[in-house]
């Protein structure tokens, strides 16, 4: 750990001494004068800078997803099981950089992406635990595609490696030609954060935060105006029947609506592929279904859409499934 990074998370622990209520005050103490989201960044990139994520304890995995959400690459997590002291749950690194640097090269529609024999297994004490064994597919520009199977059947592992969250042992995950498993850290920390949408099972907001702070988040790292920043929010937010709710804490939302700023949030970058995983598996029915609606409607023939679900009622409304059993593709369906 630099010098740097221990100060900060020095100075982390002293703000954040009792729990995400406490943390809201220590996160605006680092940036002061109002809307935490100011300042961070002035409108000329810098090569990196931290943002702090404040989630209850209760909620250990919660620190490092909300970072993914939001955009960041998480690099440092103190305390038990990725939670800090008292519900700091670490830093989250993101890079300034624009999406100048990228190629502008586009693949064929049938390409947009290709997952060519991937294998991803896990060492284990008891020994080799199989995730994925040489899945193939490819998935269309603006396609709409469900993931199907039981509990282990490897939908989540997918998810992640296609996110650029993880890398297979063997094969090649290739998006728009680029072998996103070759790329560096950094590299796949601004691929999540230019061109990947997520959205978990739970919502994964920061509770010390608005919804329209929470939603307004990935834009933190970007040397745009804050004017266009605002515009991105409030549009997002309005493309998810959630504007309404802007200026509360998530703690007052019903779970649907979480969800719905879940959403909003994974938008607000207008990524170029969604990924969502069980986004309604903590939903009552009614809420479910609107959740289901909005994420079968973003992509509108632009935004490549993959949810993984082992719920039929969900996957009856895609219009092609990758079922999947044991880390292999037991059948691809398109209806």
């Amino acid at each position: 750990m630099s010098r740097q990074d221990q100060g900060t998370n020095q100075r982390s622990q002293h703000l954040f001494p009792r729990g995400a209520e406490e943390a809201g005050k220590g996160f605006r103490e680092l940036f002061p004068g109002g809307n935490p989201l100011k300042r961070v960044l002035p409108q000329t990139p810098f090569p990196n800078f931290f943002v702090l994520f404040v989630c209850h304890p209760a909620r250990p995995g919660a620190p490092a997803l909300a970072a993914v959400a939001a955009g960041g690459q998480v690099i440092q997590f103190t305390g038990k099981n990725g939670s800090g002291p008292h519900g700091l749950p670490g830093v989250m690194k993101a890079t300034g950089a624009t999406r100048g640097g990228e190629s502008e090269a586009r693949a064929e529609r049938d390409s947009y992406i290709r997952v060519e024999h991937v294998t991803r297994v896990y060492e284990r004490e008891s020994g080799p635990v199989y995730a994925l064994r040489g899945v193939s597919f490819t998935v269309g520009r603006g396609e709409l595609v469900g993931l199907m199977g039981p509990s282990g059947s490897g939908k989540s592992t997918l998810l992640n490696l296609l996110g650029g969250l993880d890398r297979p042992n063997e094969g090649r995950v290739v998006v728009e030609a680029t072998d996103i498993a070759k790329l560096s850290s950094d590299a796949l920390a601004l691929y999540r954060r230019d061109r990947i949408g997520f959205v978990f099972q739970s919502s994964y907001l920061i509770g010390a935060l608005t919804v329209y702070e929470n939603v307004a988040l990935p834009l933190v790292p970007l040397a745009i105006s804050e004017e266009e920043k605002k515009e991105r929010v409030e549009r997002a937010l309005e493309e998810c029947n959630i504007a309404h709710r802007a200026s509360h804490l998530p703690g007052e939302l019903s779970g649907g609506e979480q969800q719905r700023a879940a959403v909003a949030r994974a938008l607000v970058n207008d990524p170029e592929l969604v990924l969502a995983d069980e986004p309604t598996g903590e939903l009552d029915p009614e809420n479910a279904d609107r959740v289901l609606e909005l994420l079968t409607h973003i992509g509108g023939g632009r935004r490549t859409v993959v949810i993984a679900s082992h719920d039929a009622g969900v996957l009856a409304r895609l219009p092609r499934i990758l079922k999947l059993r044991e880390g292999e593709l037991e059948a691809d369906e398109r209806r």
